[in-house]
């Protein structure tokens, strides 16, 4: 199952990025940390890439239950939608956030993706794109 690219605000360069969703299986299930075996988080740094055909891939294997909440989290900072404006699902908050570590960005004004990989305990994986671009910083 591909889903689409979610697209974050820009950061400044060089600060570490929380990443938030709320994340549906197969089924239209919201996942749980029970019903995941495996995430890993790919960031690579789209700008490089496209000018010399490689470019920084930072990869995390972070443990399920320190990115997956079994239940929607409805608290900052979380904003994206609330009780009284759901999304167009009929729910609100998250159930999946990961802090991307500044060091992922050290080439501030460059645009960065990404990628959650869930691998569920049946069926198969699919992954969660996050755009991310950083302003240029002068230190």
């Amino acid at each position: 199952m591909t889903l689409p690219l979610i697209t974050t605000q820009a950061v400044p360069g060089h600060s570490g990025v929380l990443l938030m969703a709320r994340i549906v299986g197969q089924g239209g299930v919201l996942i749980t940390q029970a019903t995941i075996s495996a995430v890993q988080v790919v960031v690579t740094d789209l700008t490089q890439v496209l000018a010399t055909g490689s470019g920084p891939v930072n990869t995390y294997n972070p443990s399920i239950s320190s990115v997956i909440s079994n239940g929607l989290q409805q608290v900052l900072p979380w904003t994206q939608d609330s009780q009284a404006n759901p999304g167009p699902d009929g729910l609100w908050g998250y159930n999946f956030n990961f802090v991307v570590p500044a060091s992922c960005f050290a080439n501030s004004g460059d645009i960065f993706q990404a990628d959650a990989r869930f691998t569920p305990v049946t069926g198969e994986a699919f992954n969660v794109s996050f755009k991310i671009s950083t302003l240029q910083t002068f230190v």
